[in-house]
């Protein structure tokens, strides 16, 4: 693993100087600024391959886009293209290297732009497979078309429910299939749809970011089995909504932590750089990649074994040290809450570490062209830089809990004044009722700026849920 202070290059760090050169920066200014980043907790660019990285740069300096969000989406892409065909190995475990992947950013921040143009050659294969579908049942045997009879190829969906999923997409798609949304709590939001308790949408969700088995059971002796559930989601949202992803619990259950939030390193508004397109050998590169992933890892049959990513055991060792180390760190906090979030935080992000590992091996392969092999190894090399990533979102669950933690869970006393403002009481009322000993104008002047810091510091107290 490099240095810690030579983490980020300097075309990576330095925004200050002119077309991100750090030639005339001195060591101490470029240490500063690099215990700056590591403080804003800075997207790793330097874990990809060194092609990746350079088409990520380019992204990052043209379009505006936030660093984070422009790496989340190509891990998504990478997972996506890759599917069920590859597995990390762990004993006789397999797991699938499946994302929950959201944005957390203000409006026009740059959100839907990274999905757009890094999921291009994707979305790319999703039309030529439409086209191929309707062209041969519609146009080769207009009599026989049957839109539902025959295999029903994906590769991004977007309004899906959970039954059809399980009875038709997945069994059509053994190799797994990705979900967009614009707005995350699309996804939330849609579970159950036709029920008015909780359902049963969300335990699916749950065991199946795991890859594991999913058994469908209906009335009238209808059956559905999927032997490995492979859906990614990716979205967005936006900061002042993200709380509601923490209703019901989601954090105690830990499914709001099987999501990797990717957050800007500043609220604005992106500035993309509209006289600008990316080099073609950039372009093609990155096509060449995903497409390659798609087109030549195919997976067939729903009970096809995966073929394999197996960790060296220096990469062992070196992810076990890294999650004992952190599980020390949480033990030795005594706030309980505090510790149960980190330990769930932990136990989700130590999975995806894995899972990082594992993009990157396969894809280090592809971009080095080399042919895809039923076998890949994972490295030491490969877990370091996967951890550079858990690291990061591991930090970024714990930044959005932290803001999420002050939007929901409201002191009983704001939520008192919120009642007054709920009942359009005056200032000179509010300042009689908490502030009986004072004189009506100074009560009515201390109500007043007591409602602005609380109203400030509580800006959704109105729809805040209280918790003890």
């Amino acid at each position: 693993m490099k240095p810690e202070a030579d983490r980020y290059s300097a075309f990576n760090v330095v925004h200050s100087t002119p077309n991100g050169e750090a030639s005339g920066i001195s060591t101490e200014e470029l240490q500063s600024e690099l215990e700056k980043r590591q403080l804003a907790n800075v997207f790793p660019f330097e874990v990809f391959h060194e092609s990746a990285r350079d088409y990520m740069k380019l992204l990052h300096e043209h379009m505006n886009i936030p660093r984070a969000f422009i790496g989340l989406s190509m891990l998504t892409a990478y997972s996506s293209a890759i599917g069920t065909r590859y597995a990390v190995k762990r004993g006789r475990r397999n797991t699938y290297m499946s994302m929950w992947s959201c944005m957390e950013g203000m409006t026009s921040s740059g959100k839907t732009l990274p999905y757009e143009i890094i999921f291009e050659p994707l979305k790319e294969l999703q039309t030529e497979l439409d086209k191929e579908n309707k062209q041969e049942k519609e146009f080769t045997d207009p009599d026989a078309y049957d839109p539902y009879a025959d295999r029903m190829r994906e590769v991004i969906i977007r309004d899906v429910q959970v039954p059809t999923l399980v009875r038709t997409v997945l069994p059509d798609n053994p190799k797994g299939v990705t979900k967009t949304v614009d707005e995350i709590l699309e996804w939330i939001n849609g579970m159950n749809p036709n029920s008015r308790s909780e359902g049963t949408d969300e335990q699916f969700w749950l065991s199946g970011w795991n890859g594991t088995e999913y058994r469908l059971i209906r009335a009238n002796r209808f059956k559905a089995v999927v032997p490995r559930v492979f859906v990614n989601v990716i979205g967005g949202i936006q900061p002042t909504i993200t709380w509601k992803l923490f209703l019901k619990d989601r954090d105690t259950t830990g499914f709001i932590f099987r999501i990797l939030f990717a957050t800007a390193e500043e609220h604005r508004i992106a500035l993309p750089d509209d006289e600008w397109h990316m080099p073609e050998h950039h372009n093609d590169m990155h096509k060449r990649v995903l497409q390659t992933l798609f087109n030549e890892l195919p997976v067939d049959d729903e009970y096809e074994e995966p073929w394999e990513v197996q960790p060296e055991l220096e990469a062992i060792r070196l992810h076990k040290k890294w999650r004992y180390d952190k599980a020390t760190t949480i033990n030795a906090m005594d706030e309980l809450n505090k510790k149960e979030i980190h330990a769930g935080i932990l136990g989700k992000i130590s999975e995806y570490a894995y899972r990082f590992a594992g993009l990157l091996a396969v894809t280090d392969m592809v971009y080095d062209e080399k042919k895809p092999h039923y076998q890949v190894y994972l490295t030491k090399d490969h877990m370091s830089r996967a951890i550079q990533l858990a690291e990061y979102f591991y930090e970024s669950a714990w930044q959005v809990y932290g803001r999420v933690k002050q939007d929901i869970v409201v002191p009983m006393e704001v939520l008192r004044w919120a009642g007054y403002m709920r009942g359009n009481w005056s200032m000179e009322k509010i300042g009689v009722m908490e502030y009986p000993n004072l004189k009506p104008d100074s009560a009515r002047k201390k109500a007043g700026r007591q409602m602005r810091k609380y109203i400030e510091k509580y800006p959704r107290a109105f729809n805040a849920q209280a918790k003890s």
